[in-house]
């Protein structure tokens, strides 16, 4: 196990005073437990820093099944904030998105669709996203602030 120092600096073994730790349930998976000081604290910060998102608004993100993402699904659910979560198409696609769905995601669609009739259809029931997250770069990034209000 290698542990963050004080210095910035990681390293495989320190001594640190019993006040500067929290201790975590034995549940908590290891990944999830490394993360949990960074992903939701982005995920908050990205939705609270460049736009003042109110209930019923929406938000559009790339990479949705990447940690952030998935706190940011977690995060505007509670907020009643829309999401619209874009997924690459793989192997599971369907339990990829009945996940997401089962974390709070208002709709999860494939990359592709950004550039097909569906989004049109889509924004009969959902306003137009006033914030897009990009995890991605590239192509994907246009065509999200294609749809910004």
């Amino acid at each position: 196990m290698s542990v963050f120092g004080p210095a910035g600096t990681w390293r495989t073994a320190a001594v640190i005073a019993e006040d500067d730790v929290i201790s975590l349930p034995n549940d908590i998976p290891l990944f999830s437990a490394a993360t949990l000081g960074v992903n939701p604290c982005t995920a908050f910060r990205m939705l609270s820093d460049f736009e003042e998102l109110k209930p019923g608004d929406t938000v559009i993100q790339n990479a949705a099944n990447s940690g952030v993402d998935q706190a940011v699904i977690q995060i505007a659910a509670a907020g009643e904030i829309q999401t619209i979560n874009l997924v690459r198409d793989r192997p599971k696609l369907t339990q990829l998105i009945d996940r997401l769905k089962a974390m709070g995601a208002s709709h999860v669609i494939k990359e592709e669709t950004l550039r097909r009739h569906e989004m049109k259809e889509l924004f009969k029931t959902c306003p137009r996203p006033k914030l897009a997250l990009n995890g991605v770069v590239g192509k994907s990034t246009m065509e999200l602030l294609h749809h910004l209000q």
